[in-house]
């Protein structure tokens, strides 16, 4: 559940947050820190000045303009350069919103549970997903997206899934081949989250590799185990 944001923030309070259940993306509404939107328009022009500057001179940019900030971003990581003006824009900086990543803290009154899995087990969720994914048609959604001009989209060049088949369809990578790409990155994704997630001491842990061995057994269907999360996840908070 959450609560209602601040007016004029994008983001929400949540009080569950789990691993990459069955080997999706850990969920979107966790925020430590709130900011408005930047204009559109603003990040339109800033992506155009990227591309015709390049990724490394957009960042040397950045490095004259507010070299902490520069500091703390790889030069080939344009979003991040982008979001980093945007917020000199805001009366900020990214190096001051970094400097408050090393304290999470509430605005609301806020209990966090964090699901934990077992890595081997997480793994095989993981597999197991992605091989479901290409079996209902990822690499032909993926077709699609390209045929529409999605192609050389910032977003979509970096997003799982995505960047893995490109090659696929291009005729350059097996699907098989890509298919391993997509479970490593996966993995890799799923660990970060687990380690920037751990450094939040708000959040109270709760083993449910159970759940997940049941799942991968098949002896747990999607809605028992999400019921069951949920029947866990209220006990805690609610002791009987």
């Amino acid at each position: 559940g959450g609560v209602p944001p601040r007016p004029g923030c994008d983001c929400g309070a949540v009080t569950v947050l789990a691993p990459p259940a069955l080997g999706g993306a850990e969920t979107k509404q966790y925020r430590p820190h709130c900011h408005t939107r930047a204009p559109s328009t603003l990040r339109e022009r800033l992506t155009a000045e990227a591309e015709e500057l390049g990724a490394e001179g957009f960042h040397a940019l950045l490095a004259a303009r507010d070299p902490q900030s520069a500091a703390l971003i790889h030069p080939h990581n344009v979003r991040r350069v982008v979001r980093a003006f945007e917020l000199l824009e805001q009366g900020t900086s990214y190096a001051a919103q970094h400097e408050g990543f090393a304290t999470f803290r509430s605005v609301y009154p806020t209990r966090l549970i964090g699901l934990a899995v077992e890595p081997k087990l997480l793994s095989q969720a993981i597999e197991r997903r992605v091989d479901a994914m290409v079996a209902a048609g990822l690499l032909d959604e993926v077709r699609g997206l390209m045929e529409r001009g999605f192609r050389e989209a910032a977003t979509a060049q970096q997003a799982i899934g995505y960047k893995e088949l490109v090659p696929v369809v291009e005729g350059r990578c097996s699907l098989e081949e890509a298919a391993a790409q997509v479970k490593q990155a996966t993995r890799r994704y799923a660990k970060r989250q687990r380690t920037w997630f751990r450094r939040d001491a708000r959040i109270e842990w709760m083993d449910v590799s159970d759940l997940h061995r049941l799942v991968l057994e098949g002896a747990l269907g999607p809605a028992d185990f999400a019921r069951r999360l949920q029947e866990r996840a209220l006990s805690k908070l609610v002791p009987s």
